[in-house]
């Protein structure tokens, strides 16, 4: 009689146990190992959409500012646009009353210009007076100071000629005092009792005063 083995689990039914404790041992480690790599994949995607997104706000900013600008340009020309629609369309009294509004504008600016021209060129032409009556006056002063060098240079001529006439004079005066005290000398001694009266000496000057 041959023994038998009283197995709880037929062949196929142990192989099927094991292919499932073999696959949920492998589920688990795909299941670890898929866990991992998602972690790191979030953290990379984390890393990498940071960064995109922190570009994303500066394309974004920048895309802003220039809808901005653009929009701030596009009202500018809006108005621009409007404002001559309104001049075009409007009728023909409107843009007259405008240009004639312009060119009063402008007339005034003329005309102001021309009155800043006439007062400067009333200033120049003052200064221009001014400046020919300073020219004036300095040669009044200098024909008046010729004149004075000249009244000086006659003046000193005068002065020479009477520094000689008095040299003349004095040097004459000094020979009468000579032939004067000779005469009285003379006299003197040829007479002793004799009075020598002052038109005696009078006289004897006036003789020798012409010969001299």
């Amino acid at each position: 009689m041959k023994n038998t083995i009283n197995y709880r689990f037929n062949l196929p039914e142990l192989i099927d146990a094991a292919f499932i404790i073999k696959y949920n041992e492998n589920i688990v480690m795909i299941d670890d190992l898929l866990k991992r790599w998602k972690d790191t994949i979030n953290i990379e995607i984390e890393n990498i959409t940071g960064n995109m997104i922190e570009d994303i706000n500066d394309e974004i900013n920048i895309i802003e500012k220039n809808v901005y600008q653009n929009k701030t340009a596009n009202e500018m020309l809006s108005q621009n646009v409007t404002q001559l629609y309104i001049l075009v369309n409007n009728d023909d009294d409107y843009l007259f009353h405008y240009f004639e509004q312009r060119f009063t504008n402008i007339d005034t600016q003329i005309g102001s210009f021309e009155m800043n021209y006439e007062t400067i060129s009333n200033q120049y032409n003052s200064t221009l007076i001014q400046v020919n009556d300073v020219e004036d006056s300095m040669n009044e002063l200098m024909i008046e100071n010729q004149e004075f060098e000249n009244d000086l240079n006659s003046i000193n001529g005068t002065v020479n000629t009477l520094d000689t006439n008095i040299s003349d004079i004095t040097n004459l005066l000094e020979i009468l005092r000579v032939k004067l005290r000779d005469f009285v000398n003379n006299n003197s001694n040829e007479n002793l009792n004799a009075n020598i009266s002052f038109n005696d000496v009078l006289d004897k000057f006036l003789l020798i005063y012409r010969e001299v």
